[in-house]
């Protein structure tokens, strides 16, 4: 059975923690639809670089588990244009064998 992370990433207002909430029922119901087991999750708090701090995190998770996809709500949650999104991609697939998957696109 497939593995997944989800990574999220959120502020400390109630708006932002709200709309968390929802993104991750989202994310969980996909995940089940699609027979992925759902082993960790990473949450990053209103940070100027999320990818690179995204990359970080997957890298210490990575050190202690093994899964094959990161679950994300949105690749501009992660990125800020479509260039940015495609070397994390490839970074993923290239440093940690996994692949990132997303529930919405707008780029």
């Amino acid at each position: 059975m497939e593995q997944g992370v989800i990574l999220l990433q959120t502020k400390n207002d109630k708006d932002s923690i709200r709309s968390f909430s929802f993104q991750l029922t989202q994310i969980v119901e996909r995940a089940f639809k699609n027979k992925i087991k759902l082993v960790d999750i990473i949450i990053i708090y209103d940070v100027k670089d999320v990818a690179k701090t995204a990359v970080r995190e997957v890298t210490k998770l990575d050190a202690k588990k093994r899964f094959d996809s990161l679950l994300i709500y949105s690749p501009s949650q992660i990125c800020r244009d479509a260039v940015e999104y495609q070397a994390f991609v490839a970074l993923m697939a290239q440093e940690f064998k996994v692949k990132v998957r997303y529930i919405r696109s707008n780029f």
